[in-house]
């Protein structure tokens, strides 16, 4: 059974939250589960936490990883979370305007300074972007440096086009395909975190037997028909190319066929999922 996750904000939709509290319940019933993030990024500024935790484990890691370890025991994180890209603020006195450094800020892949691919064989690769580095601010380019220096295997220095090619390419979309289909055969129940509101973390997701889709947002859970989802998620990139795979966009003319409001909580672990994840394996 495979679960997807997805949010209809591009932030603090509770996508992790819901994941991980889905997982924890399944578990809690005897069900072999796990759960999967796919692609992942994270701000070495708002988030240094997981600078700091890199430059330790020698590779580069996510909060929602560190979350997937801290609350449900998880120490596989680089294959439940393959590929994770690092991002780093400019500092506006490399920017010709304020125009231009607000422009910078909403554009995420203007900033992904470091990405890691680990592959379905375990295999990792690091990548660096030294010019979005240099165009942030000290003392932070300092710390990156030393990530830079402390990751292992030794990041390969590249572009960010290259990055971007690499993302959108054939291999990275296969490697994550290889993941979620060892990971579907070897577990009851697989719950797959999409990211920021992308309706569906790599387009070979179109391939598999999704069984239920969910929709994070505040206060409440959207439950859709998986197939009419994965049909409209297919035309879309069909006709808009990526753009076109934001949640809103997907489920715009959709109905939701359950939702469910949810309890606000001071922590993942006082999140009650149990109706949600009763409803999920009623099958």
């Amino acid at each position: 059974m495979i679960i997807l996750v997805t949010g209809l904000l591009p932030f603090d939709s509770g996508k992790t939250w819901l994941s991980v509290a889905i997982t924890r319940e399944a578990k809690r019933k005897g069900l072999k589960a796990k759960i999967f993030k796919p692609i992942a990024g994270h701000n070495a500024w708002g988030q240094f936490k997981t600078v700091i935790e890199s430059i330790k484990r020698r590779y580069l890691i996510c909060e929602d990883a560190l979350i997937y370890q801290t609350y449900l025991g998880e120490n596989d994180l680089t294959k439940i979370n393959p590929v994770d890209l690092l991002l780093a603020p400019p500092s506006i006195e490399h920017c010709k305007s304020l125009n231009n450094f607000m422009a910078l800020l909403t554009d995420t892949l203007k900033q992904v300074v470091c990405a890691r691919l680990t592959r379905h064989n375990g295999k990792t690769i690091h990548y660096l972007v030294h010019d979005h580095i240099e165009v942030t601010a000290e003392p932070l380019k300092s710390w990156l440096k030393k990530l830079a220096i402390r990751l292992d295997p030794h990041p390969i220095s590249t572009s960010i086009n290259d990055v971007i090619a690499l993302l959108e390419g054939n291999d990275v979309d296969q490697e994550l395909y290889e993941h979620l289909k060892g990971y579907s055969e070897e577990h009851d129940i697989v719950i797959v975190e999409s990211f920021n509101n992308a309706a569906i973390p790599f387009t070979s997701m179109l391939n598999f037997d999704i069984d239920e889709v969910l929709v994070a947002l505040p206060l409440h859970v959207l439950v859709f028909d998986s197939k009419i989802f994965m049909h409209n998620a297919k035309q879309r990139l069909m006709n808009m190319g990526f753009k076109g795979l934001e949640t809103d966009k997907v489920i715009e003319n959709l109905s939701f066929k359950a939702i469910f409001n949810l309890k606000p909580a001071p922590s993942i672990s006082d999140f009650d999922v149990s109706e949600i994840t009763k409803y999920i394996i009623r099958k």
